[in-house]
């Protein structure tokens, strides 16, 4: 089975999995600023490839998004799921680029409310009909 189908059949559980990375990653990376500045003599900035996890995370939300979008029998759930993808993008893009500060409560807001979204859309919004989400 490719990553596509897999995407295609598991969106809300991807979500589910990769806001919670998402908000783990966020919860734990002042933790390791602080371990960090003990030893600023051994690294000068963050890693590479932990910035690259925020990027990551952010391509794995949007592919569930989109398809849990595109799956779900509750049409009326598609704007909670943007808007909280959203708004984890626009925070996580900011914190890299570092344009305007915006608090990390947001981030976690948003990771949280996207893995809420993911939840009830999992329990609730599941078509029973292969034909009813195609509309």
């Amino acid at each position: 089975m490719n990553f596509l189908k897999l995407t295609h059949k598991r969106s809300d559980v991807l979500g589910v999995l990769s806001s919670s990375f998402c908000l783990i990653h966020c919860l734990i990376t002042p933790f390791i600023f602080i371990a960090q500045v003990e030893m600023q003599s051994y690294f000068d900035g963050w890693p590479f490839w932990w910035t690259m996890m925020s990027f990551i995370f952010i391509t794995l939300s949007f592919l569930a998004v989109y398809f849990s979008t595109k799956n779900t029998s509750k049409k009326n759930i598609r704007p909670f799921f943007w808007t909280f993808w959203g708004i984890l993008s626009i925070v996580t893009i900011n914190e890299e680029i570092e344009w305007y500060h915006i608090p990390e409560v947001f981030s976690y807001a948003a990771a949280g409310a996207l893995i809420l979204t993911h939840f009830y859309s999992l329990k609730y919004c599941r078509c029973k009909d292969p034909t009813c989400c195609s509309k």
